[in-house]
């Protein structure tokens, strides 16, 4: 595994649902870029065209039977896209990268909510991600009821 033998920094931001990420993101990418560094801020699934188009497909209510096997694929595929198009230049760069959800919502929602295995979706994250980890993932942690409540009051019911 290569752990940060890049330049740059790369941190993720993990949590249920309606827990802050994508609002604590901001708040850092803000901070950071005062502070005088370069700051890039993605979202997965998504951050490029293919990986946008792929979340899509994966979060529609329309495609609410999506086999789990596909599901697990396709947050893969969008993962690789945005490691290959962004993550990994923007770090080689010496960029700070921060991520709303990576690796660990994987393991959490495709390897023990879907029955997958940590062993599993960690070998495919490693090949998604060119074996690479963040320097520090920041858990967001709010009571599920909070979490759901913002959710729907935000109006974003994904499958």
């Amino acid at each position: 595994m290569t752990n940060q033998k890049t330049l740059g920094l790369l941190i993720t931001l993990e949590g249920g649902e309606g827990g802050g990420k994508t609002t604590q993101i901001v708040r850092l990418r803000d901070k950071l870029t005062a502070l005088g560094k370069d700051v890039i801020a993605l979202r997965e699934p998504g951050g490029t065209t293919v990986s946008e188009q792929i979340r899509e497909v994966v979060l529609s209510a329309k495609n609410a039977g999506m086999a789990y096997t596909t599901e697990v694929l396709l947050f893969q595929a969008a993962r690789a896209q945005i490691y290959r198009e962004i993550v990994l230049p923007s770090l080689a760069a010496g960029k700070v990268v921060l991520m709303d959800r990576s690796r660990d919502s994987s393991v959490v929602y495709q390897g023990i909510v879907r029955g997958f295995g940590r062993e599993l979706i960690d070998q495919l994250n490693d090949i998604s991600t060119k074996n690479t980890l963040p320097a520090l993932t920041i858990l967001l942690d709010v009571p599920v009821p909070t979490g759901l409540a913002r959710v729907a009051e935000a109006g974003n019911n994904n499958r």
